[in-house]
């Protein structure tokens, strides 16, 4: 079963960073309409993988909460999401 990524980075921390994992969806963490409009539209059954930059994964945390209570089956927190990404060379710049 593939996956599909889900970046839940702040945007503070995407501009930052610069860098994005292509292919993932980037959810701001801060928007509710956003994330609202995410659980509404996205398939339940579909294998989801949440990473973010937070020292403590907060955010991957906290959307793989919500993604459980409202019926998500098969979503997973990468841990120390962003470092395993980029350690691995999975991003590419966006400048």
């Amino acid at each position: 079963m593939s996956a599909t990524y889900i970046d839940i980075r702040s945007s503070h921390a995407k501009e930052l960073l610069d860098e994005d994992m292509p292919g993932a969806i980037w959810i701001n963490p801060q928007n509710l309409l956003i994330i609202n409009n995410f659980l509404k539209t996205s398939d339940k059954k579909k294998k989801y993988i949440v990473f973010c930059s937070c020292p403590h994964d907060e955010h991957s945390i906290a959307l793989a909460e919500i993604m459980d209570r409202e019926g998500y089956e098969n979503v997973y927190v990468l841990e120390d999401g962003w470092d395993i990404i980029t350690d691995n060379h999975l991003t590419t710049r966006r400048s």
